[in-house]
């Protein structure tokens, strides 16, 4: 099994933060889903406080604007 890619966050980032993103992480691997480099630097951001959580679905949603996805 591959190592998580967040096991190494920037430095500002506390264990418990890093423990969430590494979770929600591997939750989307069990999916069998791939979370993007860009959707993980967002994760990074909003843990460091740079942008909010809306701001982090509101970038999926951009990125993926081509795809019929579900937008409450």
């Amino acid at each position: 099994m591959a190592a998580p890619r967040t096991l190494n966050p920037p430095a500002a980032i506390d264990a418990r933060q890093a423990r969430a993103i590494a979770h929600a992480v591997a939750q989307q691997e069990l999916e069998g889903l791939k979370v993007s480099p860009a959707t993980l630097e967002d994760m990074h951001r909003a843990a460091r406080g740079e942008i909010s959580d809306d701001d982090v679905i509101a970038n999926i949603y951009a990125r993926f604007d081509h795809v019929p996805i579900f937008r409450p």
